[in-house]
């Protein structure tokens, strides 16, 4: 928990109708508290034949306290030649997620099997009473509401094994980036990652992995106190892991 005493900088200048330029900086609450959930899931598992089964998750959660910023202008502090700007961690926001969740698993061979899953998601936000200036963390615009993903893995010998994920992720409208005023559009996109992997000894283990072979580089997410989005590239990488 961040408290009262304790700031961060905010690397960001920005011009402001005054004589003074501003900068924006992150100050704790004393008062600030942990998020509350109320969590309600409905879920059904049953194998229609003996390689297949099918999971289906209904999920209803009801959010208080979220956090957000507060940009605190009465707390304005003039510095030599600039002014501070405060933006405290409030609990300012509730919130209500519904949606489902389908996965189905088929062991298609004994050396191959296919799992595929959707998911559908909706957010609704809403500020609480006595809040100006806030500068909340999501909005309802900043989750893709579709998701899909198919993921084949096959074993070509026993200790050689092939993983490739194919996923899909809706369009994201409105994706916060710093404040409302500044936000960014995701497209909708396909991408696939690969595996390869060997284990020479039953210890040990050897990969290779590519990651967003499909498509272009892509903004996924922002993350909650930096303004700036990161691109996701293509990228391969290789992994040694020994188990003791």
């Amino acid at each position: 928990m961040i408290t009262a005493g304790y700031s961060t900088w905010w690397q960001r200048r920005l011009n402001r109708p005054s004589i003074y330029p501003s900068w924006f900086f992150f100050q704790g609450n004393s008062e600030f508290v942990s998020e509350k959930l109320t969590a309600y899931e409905l879920g059904y598992r049953t194998w229609p034949a003996e390689q297949l089964s099918l999971d289906v998750a209904m999920f209803y959660n009801n959010y208080d306290d979220l956090h957000a910023l507060e940009r605190r202008n009465d707390l304005i502090i003039q510095g030599d030649g600039y002014l501070l700007v405060p933006d405290l961690f409030v609990n300012a926001v509730q919130s209500q997620t519904y949606g489902f969740e389908v996965a189905t698993n088929w062991q298609a061979m004994d050396w191959w099997r296919l799992q595929l899953a959707y998911s559908y998601l909706r957010m609704k936000f809403q500020n609480k009473p006595g809040y100006s200036e806030l500068i909340p963390v999501f909005q309802e615009g900043s989750q893709p509401h579709h998701q899909i993903s198919l993921r084949s893995s096959f074993d070509i010998r026993h200790d050689l094994e092939f993983d490739l994920w194919l996923y899909y992720v809706d369009e994201i409208p409105e994706l916060i980036i710093g404040t409302l005023a500044h936000t960014a559009s995701v497209d909708a996109y396909f991408s696939v990652n690969a595996r390869l992997g060997w284990r020479p000894r039953k210890d040990l283990e050897l990969s290779l992995t590519g990651t967003n072979l499909l498509g272009p580089s892509h903004i996924e997410f922002v993350q909650e106190t930096y303004s700036f989005p990161e691109q996701v590239e293509r990228g391969i990488y290789g992994q040694i892991k020994w188990s003791f």
